[in-house]
This record gives C-alpha cells, structure tokens and sequence, in this order.
C-alpha cells in the first residue's frame, strides 16, 4: 500500500520592498521648537476685571415665549383645554388639516398638533412617573421617560 505524504508547499515571500527610488526620506527634526513658538498679546489688563452682573436663572419672564400660556391641573382639564386651542381646518392647498388657534401652526395629524399644544401653549405643573416619580412637562415627555428608562411601551 501507499503512503499518502502531503507536499508542503515553500512559504512564498511576503510582499517585496519597493525598490530604493521609491522609498520617500524623512527630514531631520529640529532640536529648536523655536520655530512653532508664537507670539501672543498680552492680556493682563483684563485680569483684575470681574463680571459685575448675575445671571438670572430663575426663568422669570420665560412664559413670554410661549404665547398665551394656559394652567392645567388635572388631565381631563388638559385635555379639555388642548381641544379647545385646535380646529379642522384646510391648508393653502386645500388639504385637510388641524390648525392651532393661538399661533396658526398647521398639521395633517390631530396628535401632532395636540402635542404642539401642549408643549408650546399650555403650562402646566407636570405630571409624575408612576414607577418612579420623575415629574415631566408633557405627555409625551413622560411617554418617552417611561419608555427608554423603564423600558415599558405603551404605559398610557
């Protein structure tokens, strides 16, 4: 019988050097740095200054952002409140939509201008996480706390 011996083939070399015309010289580096030095004015005569104002962070006069600006309690008070700043009503291009009635903002869902509402119009004191108390501004805000920390969909 014969012996099966396989061939081991010859290790090839790996790729070949370039030759020596290619290869690129590196330039000696300066043992000064005195080249990369810059020159910058001096400043001095601010140093003995200070800010003599404060910063205001209480975020009082914030609420003008918001237009007319409406205090809920309850949910059903939001809700409440939140239908009564939105109407059907049609775009320019004659397509149905839902349009706020304090800003004239315009969406094709009723949701989306719901959320625009309450958001941007309605103030209102929070509402709480029941699983761990974290006051949110809106709905949503709170939909999405519930979800991404608790990891809990459609807890409301």
């Amino acid at each position: 019988m014969a012996t099966y011996t396989p061939s081991i083939p010859t290790p090839s070399p790996s790729i070949a050097p370039p030759p020596p015309s290619q290869t690129h010289a590196v330039a000696p580096m300066e043992d000064s740095l005195a080249q990369y030095e810059e020159q910058y004015e001096d400043y001095g005569q601010y140093e003995d200054q200070s800010y003599a104002g404060g910063l205001d962070t209480s975020m009082a006069g914030a609420e003008g952002n918001k237009g007319a600006v409406v205090h809920t309690t309850s949910l059903q008070e939001l809700d409440d409140q939140i239908s009564a700043m939105m109407r059907k009503s049609v775009d320019q291009f004659g397509a149905k939509c839902w349009e706020c009635l304090n800003c004239g903002k315009t969406c094709v869902g009723k949701n989306d201008i719901a959320r625009h509402v309450e958001s941007t119009h309605i103030d209102s004191p929070g509402i709480s996480c029941h699983l761990c108390g974290k006051i949110s501004k809106t709905r949503n805000a709170l939909r999405n706390h519930v979800y991404s920390v608790h990891n809990v969909k459609n807890a409301f």
